[in-house]
């Protein structure tokens, strides 16, 4: 999906063979699968961070997608800024709910437990995205 994305965000048509590079939990399933990967994406999916390159950012594993002429970097840089301040605003948002002793006392537990995962994704999400902007 995160493939999908970054090809759809950035423009690439469906057929064009791309090599992208995983990180994080994920990263070992894609790589376990590279020939399914390869089937599905039309991508060859290598390990590591390369150097300039876009990312997408999901909860499990950041895609890596090497620059190398097919994509205008300040055009991607401003929507992963814009991405990082919505997610800035999604954080405290959450921050602020599971502080407010109404709804952790009165919410069941369950609904309690899954706005703090949410954070905690948004939170990983965010720190991610941080990452790669300061490689730009």
């Amino acid at each position: 999906t995160a493939t999908r994305s970054l090809r759809a965000e950035l423009g690439l048509p469906p057929q064009q063979e791309l090599t992208v590079h995983a990180e994080g939990p994920g990263a070992a399933v894609l790589l376990e699968n590279a020939d399914f990967f390869r089937f599905l994406a039309r991508a060859e999916v290598k390990e590591g961070r390369p150097e300039k390159a876009v990312s997408a950012v999901t909860p499990q594993v950041t895609v890596w997608l090497e620059l190398e002429g097919l994509v205008d970097v300040a055009a991607w840089k401003q929507k992963q800024q814009k991405k990082a301040a919505e997610l800035e605003r999604r954080i405290a948002g959450l921050e602020k709910k599971l502080a407010n002793p109404g709804f952790t006392e009165r919410a069941p537990a369950e609904v309690v437990e899954r706005e703090r995962r949410n954070l905690e994704e948004a939170r990983n999400q965010l720190e991610r995205i941080r990452q790669v902007l300061a490689r730009f």
